[in-house]
């Protein structure tokens, strides 16, 4: 879906709830107040007309409604900006958080912090079949983090220290990775996951540049498929820049 796609969508969506407030609300004076002429905003909207103006323009048309949070983010994240209300929260605000032999503990926490303890587990019981011992280790070691409370947000890893002692927990959370890897390929539809891997050859000292673009890209995905209330799914979404050997 293209940003222009979503403007047009939150032109519709807005013009729908003022007609609903005010049922005698014209095109006229909802073109006057978004700073647009009646014609092209009314040609735009059926779809005869396409947004040949600049993102910029259309960000601040936006800007001018009152819309909810996660439409907005969803927005500038399709324009490929870094949505300006993002909520992460980094591993560095739990340095409790064990990278344990249980390849579980990084997404189990993530799914503690996205629903109530009753749903959570039930989940871990009957999804992940885990016992009723394990189940209650792991609420008790999440419930030392940040003193009890849920922690809301998009949780970000950052596993890029090249501190030995940090080494020793990036192999685990890459292990983490894989393993889990397997266990949504045995459980779930092909069509409800992807896996995209490319090898190629490159530049050292162009390597930073490519971090940049992958941060970017990280940023905007949550907002990118954030449907706000009817979000049903809890995704993970990893990028590994791995040097394989030297090019020949």
């Amino acid at each position: 879906m293209s940003w222009q796609n979503d403007f047009i969508f939150i032109l519709k969506t807005e013009l729908e709830k003022r007609k609903r407030e005010n049922p005698s609300y014209s095109i006229r004076a909802f073109a006057a107040s978004l700073g647009l002429g009646s014609g092209p905003l009314s040609e735009l909207l059926k779809g005869s007309r396409v947004w040949n103006y600049s993102q910029d323009w259309a960000l601040n048309i936006v800007n001018k409604i009152d819309i909810q949070p996660h439409m907005k983010r969803r927005f500038e994240a399709t324009m490929g900006v870094v949505p300006s209300e993002n909520k992460f929260v980094s591993n560095t605000h739990f340095p409790n958080l064990n990278f344990s032999d249980d390849i579980l503990t990084i997404p189990s926490f993530i799914l503690y912090n996205s629903m109530s303890i009753e749903q959570f587990k039930l989940y871990m019981k009957t999804q992940l079949h885990l016992s009723d011992e394990k189940i209650e280790a792991l609420v008790s070691e999440f419930q030392t983090i940040n003193g009890g409370q849920k922690i809301e947000g998009n949780f970000h890893f950052n596993v890029s220290s090249s501190e030995e002692a940090e080494r020793k927990k990036i192999i685990k959370y890459i292990e983490s990775e894989s393993q889990v890897a397997v266990k949504v390929l045995e459980e779930k539809k092909p069509e409800e996951y992807g896996i995209n891997s490319i090898t190629f050859r490159g530049s050292k000292e162009r390597i930073d540049f490519l971090k940049t673009e992958v941060q970017k890209l990280l940023d905007r995905a949550p907002a990118l498929v954030d449907n706000g209330p009817e979000n049903d799914q809890v995704y993970r979404f990893s990028i590994s820049i791995l040097p394989l050997l030297p090019a020949r």
